[in-house]
């Protein structure tokens, strides 16, 4: 459906880019949730130790480092079309993609800490979130605590039925096959539940965040102190950190009467009152560290264009990815 939209002149193209984005498959990654299986398509290539997406002019040691969900990955466009490359290719930097579909903040803060103790170091980091903070607007109605990734409830029913780690077969023989069985089993049941296509989680709950304002709080305290802690971590390691409120549907100002914009009208209401709790946050951190305040950006209505640009609620075409990286750019 999306390949007949306005955003895609090449549908030929769209279409191939849009197919190789189905075959993707994920699996379950310690301390980050889920990473993409590494694939060498076309358009989609899935590489390197961390199973990040290719970017043009890419280099992981000394480089720009973009952290984010989908958008940054580069969902419905080409590698060398995503918002990193984009930026590599109009600055001549070396660029890494560490962004993965529904992250959130706090995965992405778990990636920078996993790739900082493998001894590597930016010379800039980029967090580009905003969109995937909306799944913490279902916490509350699953009984569950911040913070909550989007698909929590599919990792947890997955391992189901499972035994404890812990028990007292453990203090008797064969404790190393007990041991190795006992945490093994619920990864081996994960597997088969997570493997194949990607998967989503199905949460019946509505969001929250337009009718709870702790829980709206919540979301957007979480994000700030997220981006403060990957500042702090930057810092030290004598980098510099640009934290982002990403653009979307709701905040821009763009043709979308092609869009089903019915099909979004919960998301909207709830993306209203997020980034607006999120804007208040921002500017909160200007009294407890006027640095910090400075290195972020509120690019929520960066996209002003004539030409349709998104192909749903969050994702650009290569247009829009480009209006992107020329703004991350400015505030370079």
């Amino acid at each position: 459906e999306r390949v007949n939209y306005p955003t895609y002149k090449d549908k030929d193209k769209a279409a191939k880019v849009l197919s190789e984005f189905e075959q993707l498959a994920s699996e379950y990654k310690s301390f980050i949730g889920w990473r993409r299986n590494p694939v060498n398509l076309v358009y989609t290539n899935i590489e390197s130790d961390y199973r990040t997406r290719k970017s043009f002019n890419q280099s992981l040691d000394k480089s720009i480092w973009f952290f984010g969900g989908s958008t940054i990955w580069g969902t419905g466009v080409s590698d060398n079309e995503t918002i990193p490359s984009n930026v590599a290719k109009i600055t001549n930097e070396k660029v890494f993609n560490f962004g993965e579909s529904a992250w959130n903040s706090r995965q992405s803060l778990n990636q920078l800490i996993s790739v900082i103790g493998d001894g590597k170091i930016p010379k800039k980091v980029i967090f580009y979130d905003g969109v995937n903070e909306i799944y913490g607007c279902y916490a509350n109605s699953l009984n569950l605590k911040m913070p909550f990734h989007g698909r929590e409830t599919l990792i947890k029913d997955s391992v189901k039925g499972s035994s404890n780690f812990y028990g007292a077969g453990a203090r008797f023989s064969g404790i190393l096959n007990y041991i190795s069985l006992k945490l093994t089993e619920p990864y081996i049941l994960l597997f088969k539940n997570f493997q194949s296509r990607n998967q989503v989680s199905k949460i019946e709950q509505p969001y929250e965040c337009d009718s709870n304002k702790k829980v709206t709080s919540d979301v957007a305290k979480h994000l700030l102190n997220n981006w403060y802690s990957a500042y702090l971590i930057t810092k030290a390691k004598g980098a510099d950190f640009i934290g982002i409120l990403q653009p979307a549907l709701h905040s821009s100002n763009t043709p979308k009467s092609y869009l089903p914009l019915e099909d979004y009208e919960n998301e909207v209401n709830n993306y209203k009152h997020i980034y607006e709790r999120i804007r208040i946050e921002i500017k909160n951190s200007c009294s407890y560290d006027k640095n910090f305040c400075e290195s972020l950006i509120d690019g929520s209505k960066w996209i002003n264009s004539k030409k349709p640009v998104f192909i749903d609620s969050a994702h650009l075409n290569k247009h829009g990815n480009k209006i992107i990286a020329e703004k991350i750019i400015e505030g370079f």
